[in-house]
């Protein structure tokens, strides 16, 4: 099980503090972590057991207020703590943390809200490859994401690691070090920018038995070097060790083993002049049924706790198999949402 230390929350919060800088930007609808676990764990129990968002806020239900205090989250046997967050006046305000744990096949999860908005730096940690393939293949390593947000906007710096949090206990023990990175880029109100450079990992047996192994640490060789403008993707260079090769080739090739991002913020819902948010999508169930979905909680749920290939997604009565043909029409969907 995956636990953050008191004194690293403690150290996280003086961090926060004194790196907020209140931007007024875009107005963000987030994905609620707290209305997702609920939804995914139906069976746990929460601390109080009163509370039912409405409108975008959570209420007392017995006193019908927007509520004030700590929400904890924990299994359905109540041995075992899911999640915990602050809540002021209905909005979540404070240290959010959900906690990795491989026997509830749950991913980690802490962050700081200011007003219902992410500040700081937001941490992910996730099973390296699929939780099926973690626990039965008794994998040791995770990946963690690190993004930053200023008044809920993507800003600033982004790295993705491959670590082993059963060597440090905490991420306050993890050094972000070069040897262990996938990916790192820039982020300005919520857009790519720069260059935002992969270390896939594209060695084999053969060049790992030849050749000296500080050469395969991750982040030591850039593979792929994507260039943005605006959130435009403008340019991508691609090498292979240990010369530049066309991108082309690079896919045939790699293609299979280069690491794909897909951050935990890109289905933010954002408001604008063209009420986006009015938009209706529809997908077929398992049994022809077309259900209207809510593609940005959908897709967020998908990626979250339905990972591996063939796994099934219930949801109000409707039986969804996550495939990868159903993974195709909701990536399609998002594309044109934007």
């Amino acid at each position: 099980m995956f636990f953050f230390t008191n004194e690293w929350l403690i150290s996280v919060v003086n961090r926060f503090i004194l790196s907020i800088i209140f931007l007024s930007i875009t107005v963000c609808q987030e994905i609620d972590e707290i209305e997702l676990l609920l939804e995914y764990k139906k069976e746990s129990v929460s601390e109080p057991d009163y509370l039912h968002k409405d409108n975008g806020l959570w209420y007392n239900k017995n006193l019908d207020v927007p509520y004030t205090g700590r929400l904890k989250v924990y299994n359905k046997t109540g041995d075992i703590k899911l999640a915990e967050c602050t809540f002021v006046n209905g909005l979540k305000n404070g240290i959010m943390v959900q906690y990795y744990n491989e026997k509830e096949m749950l991913d980690g999860i802490i962050g700081l809200y200011v007003n219902n908005k992410r500040e700081g730096n937001w941490i992910w940690l996730q099973p390296d490859k699929d939780w099926q393939n973690q626990i039965k293949k008794n994998l040791n390593h995770q990946i963690l994401t690190s993004i930053d947000f200023r008044d809920g906007i993507k800003f600033g710096d982004t790295q993705i690691h491959k670590v082993n949090i059963q060597l440090y206990g905490d991420l306050n023990r993890i050094p972000y070090e070069d040897d262990s990175m996938i990916l790192r880029g820039q982020y300005a109100n919520g857009l790519e920018i720069g260059d935002w450079y992969y270390y896939d990992d594209l060695y084999s047996d053969f060049d790992l038995a030849v050749q000296p192994s500080d050469l395969y640490d991750l982040g030591s060789y850039w593979t792929r070097k994507q260039t943005f403008e605006s959130g435009k993707l403008v340019h991508t260079d691609c090498r292979e060790p240990y010369k530049e090769v066309d991108c082309d080739y690079f896919e045939l090739n790699y293609g299979s083993r280069k690491f794909n991002f897909i951050s935990s913020e890109q289905y933010d819902v954002y408001n604008d002049e063209n009420n986006k948010l009015e938009n209706k999508y529809f997908l077929q169930d398992d049994n022809g049924v077309s259900v209207e979905i809510n593609i940005n909680a959908f897709m967020a749920h998908i990626n979250q706790f339905h990972y591996s290939i063939g796994s099934v997604h219930k949801e109000r009565g409707y039986t969804f198999t996550i495939d990868q043909n159903l993974k195709n029409k909701l990536y399609a969907m998002i594309n044109n949402y934007k």
